[in-house]
């Protein structure tokens, strides 16, 4: 039996046509929301960006009661102080 057709084939990085994925530049199109700033991951993006989409009108009514729920149900596995709650609740009963 012949190793060369039972071993899978590994790219050659020599081969200038192989970049890894961490290389390649994904294409963001206008309409997609930036990225969050290092740091800013998570439950604590989640609220800033849902509080500043409520607070300038830019989110839909329906859009923040969406993200409202999606954190709350999140709540039941990460810590979100009461104030945050509250935002939450508030905007998911709307």
């Amino acid at each position: 039996m012949n190793n060369e057709d039972t071993t899978p084939r590994r790219p050659d990085f020599s081969d200038d046509s192989y970049q890894s994925r961490d290389d390649q530049e994904i294409s963001r199109g206008p309409d997609l929301a930036p990225e969050l700033p290092f740091g800013m991951s998570g439950i604590t993006g989640l609220l800033q960006r849902l509080a500043n989409g409520a607070e300038e009108d830019r989110w839909s009514p329906d859009k923040q009661r969406m993200v409202a729920r999606y954190l709350l149900d999140l709540s039941k596995d990460y810590w979100m102080n009461g104030d945050e709650v509250a935002f939450c609740r508030r905007l998911a009963a709307a």
